[in-house]
């Protein structure tokens, strides 16, 4: 028998549709079933549009307003309703017409938010995997009207869901140069603050190291980019795409990132970063890497410019022996686990539900 997977993901820059894309491959590879079924809900972006399709994956477009996406929602599943329904998310569930998909009798749900108030989801699973949540109690929930459990919790950095190839490259042995002269940059799927320029500034000055700048799909300047770093010579080689981040995270001798998704990505593998936030919910994860790592912190975008950057990127730069404690500090965070731990409760639930 099929399982049947419905994912809505907001697009937010790429990470809410990232992950997902990597929970699904963990669900696939748990082999449930002979045939999973996937299709994912998605609004009328067509690089999100892309990253699915790349991924091998089906996805619906939905109608841009939340009450009449949950209505076609709705109107899909009275033919053929799903085994399990993913809602990924900032704050959807506080929409009471997406909140109802979540409670739907028989269709197991999952809902994953970043909120760093630990609110209450009424779904089946909730993971809200904000590291400072690690080890806390979950939220009191309020009654369920159609189902009678309560919802289970999966919170902190244990379940910072990545793709599962960072479970391997988390074990990959490191090794640091005595001085950095190649490094890797990542600002977020739209790097929404635009920070690009700042980084084009410090490049410029720190001429000595070459940089491999990955733009995301979503990153609304990338013409003026490529203008930029041709007509100033910068040392930068842009990419658009490349076919492991895990590999890059794990060979790089020093990254410089935005402190949401990539952050944790790096941490996995072992790269020694540098980070900034590009929102609150990113100043979180940066703090708690600080703390717990000694992870270089610049701040909000707002908040810092390019010769902090410069002054940061410095220091660990020129220190070989800070940027090997920064890596193995940072692989004691993450282990790059979380997608199949969140696969195989859901997996285990979902064959008691369903009989798959």
């Amino acid at each position: 028998m099929p399982l049947r997977i419905d994912v809505w993901a907001q697009t937010a820059g790429l990470g809410h549709v990232t992950r997902q894309i990597a929970l699904m491959r963990a669900l696939i590879q748990m082999r449930l079933t002979d045939t999973t079924h996937i299709a994912f809900f998605v609004d009328a972006d067509v690089a999100v549009q892309q990253t699915v399709a790349n991924a091998g994956m089906k996805f619906f477009v939905r109608p841009t307003q939340l009450e009449q996406a949950a209505q076609a929602m709705q109107r899909r599943w009275r033919a053929r309703p799903p085994d399990l329904f993913v809602l990924d998310s900032v704050a959807y569930d506080r929409v009471p017409a997406v909140a109802a998909l979540l409670e739907q009798k028989n269709i197991v749900s999952l809902a994953v938010i970043d909120d760093p108030l630990n609110r209450a989801v009424n779904a089946d699973f909730v993971v809200n995997p904000l590291p400072t949540l690690t080890n806390a109690p979950p939220p009191l929930s309020a009654a369920r009207a159609k189902k009678m459990t309560a919802p289970k919790y999966l919170l902190g950095k244990d379940f910072f869901i990545l793709a599962p190839e960072f479970a391997e490259w988390h074990v990959h042995p490191r090794d640091f140069s005595e001085r950095v002269t190649r490094a890797f940059a990542f600002f977020g799927g739209a790097d929404g603050n635009n920070f690009t320029p700042i980084f084009f500034d410090v490049a410029q000055q720190l001429h000595d190291i070459e940089w491999t700048l990955l733009i995301g799909a979503l990153y609304p300047h990338t013409q003026w980019a490529l203008q930029e770093i041709r007509e100033r010579k910068l040392p930068i080689t842009p990419v658009f795409g490349i076919p492991s981040i895990g590999q890059i995270f794990s060979e790089t001798d020093l990254a410089l990132v935005a402190a949401g998704n990539t952050l944790v990505e790096a941490a996995a593998a072992g790269a020694p970063a540098i980070a900034f936030a590009q929102n609150e919910i990113q100043m979180e994860n940066a703090n708690y890497f600080a703390k717990t790592c000694q992870l270089p912190c610049l701040g909000l975008y707002n908040t810092f410019g390019a010769n902090e950057t410069i002054s940061a990127i410095r220091r660990l730069s020129e220190n070989r022996a800070a940027r090997a404690e920064l890596s193995r500090a940072l692989k004691r965070q993450i282990d790059g686990r979380a997608a199949m731990r969140v696969a195989e409760a859901l997996g285990a639930y979902c064959a008691r539900q369903n009989g798959v």
